[in-house]
């Protein structure tokens, strides 16, 4: 019985040695994940602001590029109605 006992006290000091083991492998990794991803919150945000620059400034451009094909338009009438006069 003395001898089991033994045994058996050996195993958990040696199961308290790997428990105390991943505690501190998971504080360290937990601690190393919040490093990495604490500027995400910021990162995203100017993702999200850059991009509604961006369609701004594609919407802008959509525009002028709608108003330059109506001048080329009226221009190509423009000319056709003068090459009709001119014969």
């Amino acid at each position: 019985m003395t001898s089991f006992n033994c045994y058996l006290a050996l195993r958990l000091w040696q199961l308290t040695l790997t428990l105390k083991r991943v505690t501190k492998t998971l504080t360290w990794l937990e601690s190393r994940i919040h490093h990495i991803f604490s500027g995400a919150p910021n990162i995203i945000l100017q993702g999200q602001q850059g991009t509604s620059t961006l369609k701004q400034s594609y919407q802008k451009l959509n525009t002028q590029l709608h108003q330059v094909q109506q001048v080329i338009g009226l221009v190509n009438l423009i000319i056709k109605i003068w090459q009709r006069q001119k014969l």
